[in-house]
């Protein structure tokens, strides 16, 4: 009987030794796995790291373009204004152009009616003239 439960212990340590081999297999594989889940997160904090500066980029780009659009809303509306300015002259420069035919309409109404007046006072300065040397050659006589 003694061997028996001899036996039985050596069956028993062979089992302890197998299932301290298995354990051991096991904390081997688990240490592997945590080496992996280890690396992985340091891929992903590395990845994050990467999102987190492709974001600050991001934002520095739409802080320029949003720079750029303001500057181009400001010339826009400088445009408009010198825009405006110019209608304004256009309009003025119009009613200038007006008065001024007006007046040119006017000087040559003028003008025409002096000039008819110069070529009556001629005829008549020429009718005077002529009358004169007549009463000359009728007073000399």
């Amino acid at each position: 009987m003694s061997e028996k439960i001899l036996l039985q212990i050596l069956d028993k340590l062979e089992s302890l030794e197998k299932g301290q081999a298995n354990l051991e297999n096991g904390q081997a594989n688990l240490e592997k796995r945590l080496t992996n889940l280890e690396n992985g997160q340091a891929n992903l904090e590395k990845r994050l790291t990467n999102l987190e500066n492709g974001q600050t980029n991001l934002e520095k780009r739409l802080t320029n373009l949003e720079k750029r659009q303001d500057e181009l809303e400001n010339v826009l509306t400088k445009l408009e204004k010198g825009q405006a300015e110019l209608e304004k002259g256009q309009r003025e420069l119009k009613t200038v152009i007006i008065e001024l035919q007006r007046k040119v309409d006017s000087i040559f109404e003028e003008t025409a009616g002096l000039l008819e007046f110069k070529t009556k006072t001629n005829e008549r300065l020429d009718k005077l003239e002529t009358d004169v040397k007549i009463l000359k050659k009728i007073v000399a006589q």
